[in-house]
């Protein structure tokens, strides 16, 4: 009896051992990004339908993160700046030989990525009503804002309301567009340079701008955002990107282009005349 009850803890516990090895090596393989895709336009229209659907983790989903983090060359990033000032963008401050805080730089790239999307919503959501656009703008730009004085239809109350009402937002996918195709020129040698610098710093195989255009109800907009390149698969590497630098929009935009400056800059007429010429 005693030899049968000996077996039977034995094997209860060799169960147990098993599944708490099952259970790490399935933690450990539970990545925050997903398999990467096979073109840059591939990856934005993911994230384009995530966008859609209002699902935060399948937007995480479609950006390099813990590859990102695994190859983030802060050395080479530090020679290229002639600075080491990595915390001004968001990017790993340890080097990618610190393993012990790998854990670390993946969940603060999440964070930094998902306070985009959350900027991103913000500025959508303040376009669809006109009301609190002024509002939006000025929190943005680190402003405090007074509930007494100000007006009732902008005030932060009405604000954090709309906010509270985005998921209502009609939201159709539009186009995937490369970057030249929006902005004339685009590839200059400075550009070219930059996406070569910001290739090599993130030791990707590639390293591309595009933008998706949206239809928000009713009024279009665009998003711009910057893929990488690692092996044969391609992720989105951050929102704004190169293009978010060439349009002077500010870092809180997350890479938002409002109908007023497409409008404005002529960025979908440019492409249409593309397209004309093509037919």
């Amino acid at each position: 009896m005693k030899l049968v009850l000996r077996r039977i803890i034995a094997i209860g516990m060799a169960f147990v051992f098993l599944a708490s090895c099952g259970c790490a090596a399935k933690k450990k393989s539970n990545t925050i990004e997903g398999k990467g895709y096979g073109s840059p336009e591939d990856a934005a229209l993911a994230f384009a339908e995530a966008f859609k659907e209002q699902d935060v983790d399948k937007m995480l989903s479609t950006f390099a993160i813990e590859t990102y983090c695994s190859n983030y060359n802060t050395y080479l990033n530090m020679v290229r700046l002639l600075s080491l000032n990595n915390l001004i963008y968001n990017e790993p401050i340890a080097p990618e030989d610190a393993a012990y805080l790998h854990e670390a730089n993946v969940y603060t790239r999440a964070g930094v990525l998902s306070r985009n999307i959350e900027f991103l919503y913000t500025n959508v959501i303040a376009s669809a009503d006109r009301d609190v656009q002024e509002t939006c703008e000025m929190i943005m730009m680190g402003q405090s804002i007074s509930l007494i004085d100000s007006d009732p239809k902008g005030s932060p109350r009405a604000f954090l309301d709309a906010m509270t009402g985005g998921g209502d937002l009609d939201i159709k996918v539009g186009k995937v567009y490369k970057a030249e195709a929006l902005i004339d020129g685009f590839y200059s040698d400075v550009i070219l340079n930059n996406a070569y610098c910001t290739a090599k710093v993130r030791n990707a195989d590639g390293y591309k701008s595009l933008a998706v255009s949206f239809k928000v109800n009713g009024h279009e907009i665009l998003i711009t955002m910057d893929a990488v390149k690692y092996g044969k698969k391609w992720y989105l590497s951050s929102l704004g990107g190169v293009q978010g630098m060439v349009l002077e929009l500010s870092t809180s935009s997350a890479g938002f282009v409002s109908e007023k400056m497409i409008e404005e800059v002529g960025l979908l007429d440019l492409t249409a005349q593309k397209e004309d010429r093509a037919t």
